[in-house]
């Protein structure tokens, strides 16, 4: 791959065998790209943005520790 490529994570993994058994990538959910203002509100951008960089952590019902804080989602 150069640089400037770029392929669907997932595909990739797939291809170096880092994970199987996946279903066929058109069968997987897929989250607006946040940077297509066209097709997506502005709600549906956040809301993907926060997913992926935010909800791993904070999850309903989770405890997250960072930097010495205690924080428990709702």
């Amino acid at each position: 791959m150069r640089l400037g490529d770029s392929i669907n994570q997932l595909a990739k993994w797939l291809s170096l065998g880092r994970v199987i058994n996946m279903p066929e990538l058109k069968n997987v959910p897929q989250l607006p790209i946040w940077t297509d203002e066209n097709r997506f509100s502005l709600e549906q951008r956040a809301r993907a943005y926060l997913d992926v960089n935010c909800g791993h952590c904070h999850t309903k019902g989770e405890t997250l520790t960072i930097q010495g804080f205690s924080w428990i989602m709702m």
